[in-house]
Order: structure tokens, then sequence, then C-alpha cells
């Protein structure tokens, strides 16, 4: 109907209350609907929260990656994770606060301790940050949530992966394995090994688990 409005020679503004539009917003489906019918489309830029946490965040500017909102599904969450385990650019999410410890305990697990930047409220009077591993922010908002609840519109800001050795599953495998065997405590190896192969924690914990006689496997 809107479409049908425009070939009419009448204006149409696409206004969101969160910034500039169709960075995370419906409006993308008018705009496209828009271009093949022909309509000139104009931007009038608004507030953007992702440039402007980024701007702040500490991190790298110079390539980044805004994925919006994760999927409410942990499954689905978990899964789109892993697809971006290895980009090195600067990422950017959208987080509900009621959320916000759910996803960082994901992030931990699937992209391991990486630096991250965490806002609220920005450009309000109550801007704030937080800055810190993944797991001291997710350690800090879990205090907080325990007197209350996490409040506030949250921009999260993660560094991307670093570089980090070749090494196909079989090779880093191998190296799980041949610590066990000298006796390297299980949870040394996940940590150890989750960091220099920048590989998922779970990942090598359940392969260290696995490497271990079944009486061993609780220790």
């Amino acid at each position: 109907s809107l479409i049908a409005r425009l070939q009419r020679g009448e204006h149409v503004a696409l206004i969101s209350d969160a910034g500039t539009p169709l960075v995370s917003d419906p409006g993308y489906r008018l705009v496209s609907a828009a271009i093949e019918a022909s309509i000139a489309v104009v931007a009038v830029p608004g507030p953007c929260a992702a440039v402007a946490a980024l701007s702040v965040s500490g991190l790298p500017p110079d390539r980044f990656l805004v994925l919006g909102f994760l999927p409410r599904d942990r499954g689905r969450r978990v899964s789109l994770l892993e697809g971006y385990r290895r980009e090195r650019a600067t990422t950017v999410l959208y987080v509900a606060p009621h959320r916000v410890i759910d996803v960082l305990g994901d992030l931990q697990a699937c992209w391991g301790e990486r630096r991250v930047a965490l806002g609220r409220e920005l450009t309000k009077p109550g801007e704030s940050w937080l800055r810190g591993s993944v797991g001291e922010i997710r350690e800090q908002l879990s205090v907080e949530a325990g007197a209350d609840r996490v409040r506030g519109e949250i921009t999260l800001v993660i560094e991307g992966a670093r570089d980090v050795p070749d090494g196909d599953e079989a090779q880093v495998e191998a190296l799980i394995f041949a610590l066990i065997g000298a006796g390297v405590w299980v949870g040394v190896v996940r940590d150890v090994v989750a960091r220099i192969y920048d590989r998922p924690r779970r990942w090598v914990y359940q392969r260290a688990l696995s490497a271990l006689d079944p009486g061993e496997q609780t220790r």
C-alpha cells in the first residue's frame, strides 16, 4: 500500500524511535520494494548505537561487523556465534537487558575470553560503560542482577578473533591428548588450548574429558 501511494506521487518517511532506520528494524523491506519500483530513496541519517558504541569502546574500529540482536533461541544463537568465531573484525551486538547474562555466557563458551565494552543508555543522562573480559563483565552483571535485575538498553562491542596458529582438529586433538597423557589437569588443558588455537573452551573441555580414563573424569 505504501508503494502504491509513492507511485501516486505522495511522499513517505520511514522514522525509527531507536536511531538510524534499518539497522535492526524491518524497514529494509520497504526500501527494497521502493528501489524495485524505481522510486527514489533518500537517507536522513539518525544516531546509530553501533557506531556510537564503537567510537568509544577502545576496540579497533577499522573493521567492524554489526550482528544486531541475536536469536532468542539458545540453540540458534550458539550456532550463529560458532559461525563467526574466527571473524577478526570487531563485532557489535544489541542485547536485551534480561538476556545479557545468558548472551555473555554463550560468547564465553563459543569465543573464549575476549575484550568487551558494554554500553548502556547511550547518549542519555544515565549512560554507563563496563570494560573488561567477557567473564569479568558477566560476573559484574551477575552481582548487579542478584540485587535487582540488569537494566538499560545495551550495546555490546567485542574484539575480533586473534591471529592463531594453523591447526586442524586432528592436530589440536593430538595436543589435547598429549597434555592429558602428561598429567596436565583438564582445566588447564582447556584454558591453554582454547586460547592458543582460538577454539571454544567447551569444545576443548569435552575432548580433554574424552582423553581421560573413566575413573579420572571427575578431576
